[in-house]
């Protein structure tokens, strides 16, 4: 079992790591750690925050994305939304996103283009 006092400091924690990780990348374009080291610290917090309801907040980077971005990025109009699927580490996590785009089209069979990320 985990301790709650422990995950509350370690909750408080992350959220300061996760909250200088963002504005670094969103704000300043220079990030300080790689974008899977961050993963891994945003995916810690909110595997703590669903254990410990109680810890979440509003304010909690878990709930909003990024931060005010440079000025001289151009502001770009998509046609279709660009929706996320968020994060997924494994196959476990691929197989998941694959069965809710399923159900959400009602289609058994979808076929994907991916890519790496590169920032």
């Amino acid at each position: 079992m985990v301790d709650p006092m422990r995950s509350a400091v370690r909750v408080t924690q992350l959220r300061k790591e996760v909250e200088f990780h963002s504005y670094r990348y969103y704000v300043l374009d220079d990030p300080a750690i790689t974008d899977s080291e961050y993963d891994l610290l945003f995916q810690e917090l909110l595997e703590l925050e669903k254990a410990f309801p109680e810890l979440a907040s509003d304010h909690s980077p878990t709930q909003r994305v990024g931060g005010q971005p440079l000025e001289r990025f151009l502001k770009v109009t998509h046609r279709a939304p660009m929706l996320s699927l968020a994060n997924a580490f494994d196959e476990e996590g691929l197989q998941g996103f694959y069965r809710r785009i399923s159900s959400l089209l009602e289609v058994h069979e979808i076929e994907f283009v991916t890519e790496l990320k590169i920032d």
